[in-house]
C-alpha cells in the first residue's frame, strides 16, 4: 500500500491520503506502512458527525423555523450564525474531495459501517480502497464478509508478494544457538499462505497435504504441547526470555478467561519484582477485575472524546499505556505506549473501560505486528483454519502455537471411553491439522438470502413437498384399497412402518399414473420371503433377541408384578416357546386354559424381552400372530414402559417389526414409478409431476396446488435460464426444438433434478443401471434428442404382463389453446407404464378419482 500512496499523492498531492483501521495498534502500523495521517473509523465516524447526523437535521429545521418567525434583526444574525457552523461543521469532514480513502483490515469492518464510510467519500467526491484478508477474521459487531464477496467473486486485485516475515541471520544473532538455530525458518512466508488456505476434509491428497505442513513447523520447533497449566507457564517464559533479548512480543490467549490469567501473573510477578505498584491504596480497579499501578500496562477497550490527552487527542479504543502515578487517587497519570503522550485517566473510566495489557485475544490481536508472537489454545478451545492463521501471522520473525490438553488421568479416562489421543505431542499435531480442515464460511446478508431463496425452491425440494402434501391426500385412499387384499392386522402393521409417510408419497403418484398396475403391486404380499426361516434358526434369532434385552441385569430386582397372555397356537408351538423361555432365563408359568389355549404369565420387567422373542418368531414364521394373542397390546405397553425406564435397556431395544410401508413403496418405485416418472408427460407438472385429482378440496390440496405452481415456475424458470446461458450443452437443444418445443425445458429439468453439471453434452454420461428411474428418464430425453429409441433396456425382457404396453412408437403432443388443436412431434419415445387413466364420474368415497 506504501507504493499506491505514493503514486496517489505523486497525482494529488501530499495530505491526499487517509489511512483508516478499526484499532489504535491497527492504526499504528498502517501509519507506519504508508507513511500519511491516520485513524480509527471510530474517530472518524464521531469527526464527521454521523453519530449526530439526526440531531442536527432536527436542529438544522429548528433554526430555519425560527428564522422564519423571527423579526429581531439582532436574533436572526445569531440564528445565521449558528445555520453557517452547522453548515461549516458538515462541510468540514475529514475526507476531502479527491482523496484517497484506505479502509485497512476492511474484513472485519461491519457492512453498515462500510456504507456510512462510502457515503461520506461519496459525497466528498472521494475515492475508497479496502484492504486485508479475507481468510482471517470476520466483523464482530455486525454483519460482515464483504472482503470476501469481493475475493468470491473476483472483484479485486490479489497480492502475492509477502513482505512482514524476515529470517536475516543478525535477528538471531543473541540468541542461544544464534543464526543456526531451527526456529530460523526462511520459508515460513511461504509457509503462511498455505496456513491461510488450509484443506479439504474430504480430499486424501489435501488431507496429506497439511499434516505434511504440520510436520514442517514442527520440524523448525514451532509447535508446542503440554498440560493447560504447564503449556501456559511455557509460553510465558518464552516471551519474558524474547523481552530480555530485545524483542517485541505479543502472548495470544484462547480465550478472554485466559487473557485475564495471564494479565494476572504479568502484574503479580511484576509486583513482586518490585517493577510495579504494590501499595493496596494506590491500586486501581480494572473492567477485567484486576487491579493495577503505577508500572503497570493497560490497554483501552471503549471510545470517549470526553477523555483527552494533554495535547488534545481523544482516547481510543486499542491505545496501550504504562501507568506513571496514582497517587492522585482520582486519576491515573499515564503513557501512551505508541507516541509518548501524556494522559491522566480518570479511576471510573479505568473500571469501566481499561484492562490489563500484557496478553489479548485472537481479535484482538488482528493488525498487530511484532517481532517474535506466541499463540496459546487451551485444551477446551475450539480451533479454525481462519482464526490459526492470523495467530500464526502476528510475528515477523517467529510464530509459535502452543498447544494444551487435559491432564493425565482425564486423557486416559477419555481413551477407555472414546478411544481418544493420549500423547500431548500428537494431541498438539492433531490439533493443528484438524483446525487446517475447518473453514467457517462468512457470507454476506445479500449471499445468505440468496442462497436460502435458491435453497427454498429448489426443484427436488420442491418435488419431496408436493410428494408429502399429495399423500396427505392419498394415505385414506391407500388404507382402503390395502383393506381391499390384506387382513387388518397386516394394514395396521403397514400403518405404522416407519416409512409410511413415504408410501403415501408414492402412492399418490402411482395412482394418479397406473391405477390398474399400482393396485397390483399393493396387491402383493409385504413379506414374499416370510415363512420360510426354519424351526432351529428362528428360534436362535428369537432367543438372540431376548438374551440381549437381559443381558447386565441383576437377578432379583423385580418387583413382583405380573403380566399374561394367552396364546391360540399348536402344543408343539407352545412348547417351543415355553423352551425358549427356559433357555433364556425369562421367569414365567404356563397352562392350558382349553382347546389350543395356553396363558403364560411373567414379570413386568421381562416383558421387554418377551416381546422381542415373539416380534423376531412373528418376522419368521406364520404359526404365532398378534391377532392370536390375548393381552398383546397390553404387553406392548407394558413392554415400551419398562424400556423407557431403563436408559441403557432403551439402547438395546430396537424395533423388530419389518419396515412394509418400505417394501411396498420400493416396489411401486421398481415396478412403475422408475419408469412412469422417467418419461416426460407434457400434461402433468413441469412434465414430470402427475397433477393429483381429488372430489374432496381440503388444505392438502390448496398446499399441493400451490406447489404445483411453484414447480410451474421453477420449471419455466430453468428453460429460460437455460436458454440465456450460452453454454455449450445448449445449442444442440434449441436446434432441435423447432419439431420438439419442449425438449429444452425438459431437459433443463433433468439437469436440475439429477445434479447434471456438464457444460458440453446436455444429459451428461448414462446413469448407472442401477438408478432405474433416471436410467429411463435420460433414455426418453436422449431418444427425443437424438433420434434414437427412448426405452432404457429395449433388448430386456419383453414378456407379455397383464398391465404392459408393448408400444414403442409414441408421439409428444402440443396442445395449442388458439385453435384448439393438438398437433404431434414424430419422436420415438418409449412409455413403459404410461397408460393415461380416465377418471371416473363417481368419485370414491376416499376422495381420489377412480
Amino acid at each position: 500500500m506504501n507504493a499506491v500512496t505514493r503514486a496517489w499523492e505523486a497525482a494529488h498531492g501530499p495530505g491526499s491520503v487517509l489511512g483508516l483501521a478499526t484499532s489504535h495498534k491497527a492504526v499504528n502500523e498502517l501509519h507506519a506502512s504508508i507513511g500519511c495521517p491516520s485513524m480509527t473509523i471510530a474517530r472518524l465516524l464521531a469527526m464527521s458527525g454521523e453519530d449526530d447526523t439526526r440531531d442536527q437535521e432536527c436542529r438544522e429545521h429548528e433554526l430555519v423555523q425560527r428564522l422564519t418567525r423571527e423579526n429581531d434583526p439582532r436574533e436572526r444574525i445569531r440564528l445565521r450564525i449558528q445555520l453557517a457552523g452547522i453548515h461549516a461543521s458538515r462541510q468540514a469532514g475529514v475526507i476531502k474531495p479527491g482523496q484517497l480513502v484506505i479502509i485497512d483490515e476492511a474484513g472485519m469492518v461491519d457492512t453498515r459501517v462500510l456504507a456510512r464510510i462510502t457515503g461520506l467519500a461519496a459525497q466528498a467526491g472521494a475515492r475508497i480502497i479496502m484492504t486485508g484478508d479475507p481468510k482471517q477474521l470476520d466483523s464482530v459487531s455486525g454483519a460482515g464478509g464483504m472482503l470476501g464477496w469481493a475475493d468470491r467473486h473476483d472483484a479485486c486485485r490479489r497480492l502475492s508478494s509477502i513482505w512482514r516475515f524476515t529470517a536475516k541471520p543478525d535477528k538471531w544473532a543473541r540468541d542461544p544457538q544464534g543464526a543456526a538455530s531451527a526456529r530460523r525458518w526462511e520459508g515460513e512466508s511461504r509457509a503462511t499462505l498455505r496456513l491461510r488456505d488450509g484443506g479439504d476434509p474430504l480430499d486424501e491428497a489435501s488431507v496429506k497435504a497439511c499434516r505434511a505442513l504440520v510436520a514442517q513447523y514442527a520440524a523448525h520447533d514451532r509447535i508446542h504441547w503440554g498440560e493447560d497449566p504447564d503449556i501456559e507457564e511455557t509460553a510465558y517464559r518464552m516471551c519474558i526470555g524474547w523481552q530480555r533479548i530485545g524483542k517485541t512480543t505479543l502472548l495470544i490467549a484462547g480465550t478472554n478467561e485466559q487473557v485475564r490469567d495471564i494479565n494476572r501473573r504479568f502484574i503479580l510477578e511484576r509486583r513482586a519484582a518490585g517493577k510495579s505498584e504494590a501499595d493496596p491504596d494506590r491500586l486501581m480497579e480494572l473492567m477485567d477485575g484486576l487491579s493495577v499501578g503505577a508500572g503497570d500496562q493497560i490497554v483501552c477497550r471503549v471510545n470517549d472524546h470526553d477523555i483527552r490527552s494533554h495535547d488534545g487527542r481523544s482516547i481510543e479504543n486499542g491505545m496501550t499505556f504504562r501507568i506513571l502515578d496514582t497517587s492522585d487517587g482520582a486519576a491515573a497519570r499515564v503513557k501512551s505506549l505508541d507516541d509518548g503522550s501524556i494522559w491522566d485517566i480518570p479511576r471510573g473510566f479505568l473500571k469501566t473501560g481499561c484492562k490489563a495489557g500484557y496478553a489479548a485475544t485472537i481479535h484482538g490481536s488482528q493488525g498487530m505486528t511484532v517481532d517474535r508472537c506466541a499463540a496459546l489454545f487451551p485444551a477446551q478451545a475450539s480451533l479454525t483454519c481462519n482464526l490459526q492463521y492470523v495467530a500464526g501471522t502476528r510475528g515477523r520473525e517467529e510464530n509459535h502455537f502452543l498447544y494444551g490438553c487435559e491432564p493425565e488421568e482425564q486423557r486416559r479416562t477419555d481413551h477407555m471411553l472414546t478411544g481418544a489421543e493420549t500423547d500431548p505431542r500428537r494431541i498438539a499435531l492433531d490439533r493443528m491439522a484438524h483446525a487446517l480442515l475447518t473453514h467457517p464460511e462468512t457470507l454476506t446478508a445479500t449471499e445468505t438470502r440468496d442462497m436460502e431463496t435458491r435453497n427454498r425452491y429448489d426443484l427436488k425440494r420442491l418435488i419431496h413437498e408436493h410428494d408429502y402434501a399429495a399423500g396427505l391426500i392419498a394415505g385414506p385412499h391407500l388404507l382402503a384399497m390395502l383393506a381391499k387384499t390384506h387382513d387388518q392386522a397386516t394394514v395396521e402393521k403397514i400403518k405404522r412402518s416407519p416409512s409410511f409417510e413415504w408410501l403415501r408419497g408414492t402412492w399418490s403418484r402411482a395412482w394418479t399414473a397406473d391405477p390398474k398396475r399400482a393396485l397390483a403391486i399393493i396387491s402383493r404380499p409385504p413379506d414374499a420371503r416370510r415363512h420360510t426361516t426354519g424351526i432351529d434358526r428362528t428360534r436362535s434369532l428369537a432367543c438372540q433377541a431376548a438374551r440381549t434385552l437381559l443381558a447386565g441385569r441383576t437377578p432379583g430386582e423385580g418387583t413382583g408384578t405380573r403380566i399374561t397372555i394367552t396364546l391360540d397356537a399348536e402344543a408343539d408351538t407352545i412348547g417351543m416357546l415355553t423352551g425358549m423361555l427356559d433357555d433364556t432365563g425369562i421367569g414365567h408359568t404356563a397352562s392350558p386354559t382349553g382347546d389350543r389355549r395356553t396363558s403364560i404369565s411373567v414379570e413386568t420387567r421381562d416383558t421387554p424381552a418377551l416381546k422381542a422373542m415373539l416380534d423376531t418368531w412373528m418376522q419368521c414364521r406364520d404359526d404365532i400372530s398378534p391377532d392370536r394373542i390375548d393381552g398383546w397390546a397390553t404387553l406392548r405397553a407394558t413392554a415400551r414402559h419398562e424400556t423407557r425406564q431403563d436408559p441403557e435397556l432403551a439402547k438395546k431395544a430396537r424395533p423388530t417389526e419389518p419396515d412394509w410401508a418400505a417394501t411396498i413403496a420400493g416396489r411401486l418405485n421398481a415396478g412403475l414409478l422408475d419408469k412412469t416418472n422417467g418419461s416426460v408427460h407434457d400434461d402433468w407438472v413441469g412434465g414430470v409431476i402427475p397433477p393429483i385429482k381429488t372430489s374432496k378440496h381440503s388444505q392438502a390440496l390448496d398446499l399441493v396446488r400451490q406447489n404445483e405452481r411453484l414447480i410451474e415456475r421453477k420449471t419455466r424458470t430453468l428453460a429460460q435460464k437455460a436458454k440465456t446461458s450460452g453454454e455449450a450443452w445448449v445449442r444442440p437443444v434449441l436446434q432441435a426444438t423447432s419439431h420438439d418445443p419442449g425438449l429444452l425445458r425438459d431437459i433443463a429439468v433433468y439437469r436440475a433434478m439429477w445434479d447434471i453439471d456438464d457444460p458440453d453434452t446436455p444429459l451428461g454420461g448414462k446413469p448407472p443401471a442401477t438408478c432405474a428411474r433416471q436410467t429411463q428418464h435420460w433414455a426418453n430425453l436422449n431418444g427425443r434428442l437424438n433420434h434414437t429409441t427412448g426405452t432404457a433396456n429395449p433388448n430386456g425382457d419383453t414378456r407379455d404382463h397383464p398391465y404392459r404396453r408393448h408400444t414403442t412408437e409414441v408421439r409428444v403432443e402440443h396442445h395449442d389453446p388458439a385453435t384448439n388443436n393438438t398437433r404431434q412431434a414424430d419422436r420415438q419415445r418409449s412409455t413403459p407404464w404410461q397408460t393415461k387413466p380416465q377418471p371416473s364420474s363417481t368419485p370414491s368415497p376416499n376422495g381420489l378419482s377412480l
